[in-house]
């Protein structure tokens, strides 16, 4: 069996740890090759029998030429980067790993919430530059998680999460989803399920944890960023495309908000110049809330695990498409 890897070099191990032996594999890295790396996997794809896949886009320029392929597996929940509707028309089934990660990315987000309220990242800076602002950190305004309203907007699996870690700090959690959940798991997380909008008004914090989908593209706009308190915060670890950034920057540098805190971009790496950079209400990560070495491991095993259902002749699991 053939493997092509979009994914970092830096993961070669952890392939060469679960590859079976007599298999052989090639590692195409956007990261590394910019936008070429469909050039250079096109070398490949042709008697590829699997695609292990990170954030790279698998559209119809590299699923076509690949006549043998009989998987598309992707490192992680989200399948927004592969064109599902080609790969379905093509017999290739794509399939996800739902879960994995989820208590990473809901550790991040507790992470960046807090450290927002405490202002984290001017208290670090501050010092690094040789000053002692402990006056002016506190006049700018640090506060406390307890008592604050904080609203989870999707409770997938990692609002969940999220939603789990909240009831040590004594909060008040509300969310909105699509979905309705029954009382007694709304009882166990203490969360009451509340309209958009009125999560946007009512929220200290707003934490997205929702797929890329028609219905949640650009769901936080200029509108949305109005009806917030100017003393709330703006949470995004889900996907870049859900938030109109421009938006977000005009919500952070007029004071519609308090401040927020981004994992993830529309374009990512995002372009230096961007004004996201440059506010100093904001803190970035660079689409690390679910990367561990627990969850590289998880994904690659499990991974591993479908492509030998598939060699084996047996259906995959997780299919999304």
């Amino acid at each position: 069996m053939k493997m092509v890897c979009f994914v970092n070099p830096n993961a070669q191990f952890l392939i060469d740890a679960n590859m079976p032996e007599g298999w052989t594999y090639t590692i195409v890295s956007s990261e590394v090759d910019g936008d070429a790396y469909v050039e250079k996997a096109l070398k490949d794809v042709a008697d590829a029998d699997f695609y292990l896949v990170g954030l790279e886009w698998i559209g119809k320029e590299l699923i076509q030429p690949a006549k043998k392929l009989k998987l598309i597996q992707r490192l992680g929940a989200g399948f927004d980067n592969v064109d599902l509707a080609f790969a379905r028309s093509a017999g290739v089934p794509v399939a996800n790993i739902p879960g994995a990660n989820a208590v990473a990315v809901a550790e991040h987000t507790i992470m960046l919430m807090i450290g927002l309220m405490k202002r984290f990242p001017e208290a670090d800076n501050s010092m690094k530059r040789g000053e002692w602002k402990l006056t002016e950190l506190l006049l700018m305004g640090c506060f406390e998680l307890w008592k604050k309203t904080v609203g989870i907007v999707g409770l997938g699996t990692i609002g969940k999460q999220v939603a789990r870690r909240l009831t040590g700090f004594d909060v008040t959690t509300i969310y909105h989803d699509i979905l309705t959940f029954p009382p007694e798991l709304e009882k166990e997380l203490h969360v009451k399920k509340v309209p958009f909008e009125d999560l946007l008004a009512q929220s200290d914090v707003i934490t997205l944890h929702v797929p890329l989908t028609d219905l949640t593209k650009d769901m936080m706009g200029a509108k949305q960023f109005g009806m917030m308190q100017s003393t709330a915060y703006f949470m995004n670890t889900s996907r870049g495309e859900v938030v109109n950034e421009q938006a977000l920057v005009e919500a952070l540098n007029r004071g519609i908000i308090a401040g927020a805190a981004i994992d993830v971009f529309k374009q990512e790496p995002p372009d230096p110049n961007s004004p996201l950079l440059k506010a100093d209400n904001i803190i970035l990560t660079p689409h690390t809330a679910g990367v561990t070495r627990e969850v590289s491991m998880r994904f690659i095993t499990d991974s591993f695990a479908n492509f030998k259902r598939v060699a084996a002749g047996q259906a995959p699991i997780n299919v999304v498409n």
